[in-house]
């Protein structure tokens, strides 16, 4: 379970910083500003649980 939780930070991570890449905000900038945060705090909070596990 903790890989687990160590892949899902990781790929939110990947997807936030897609997100927040120029080329992103070509077609719906704020759509993907959103998401792009969603990633961004599902991966801070994946990273927590990874880092400091019960």
């Amino acid at each position: 379970m903790h890989v687990f939780i160590g892949w899902l930070a990781a790929l939110c991570l990947f997807w936030a910083v897609l997100s927040f890449v120029p080329p992103a905000f070509s077609d719906d900038g704020e759509g993907t500003r959103f998401w792009g945060w969603v990633y961004a705090v599902g991966a801070i909070g994946f990273g927590i649980a990874y880092f400091f596990p019960q």
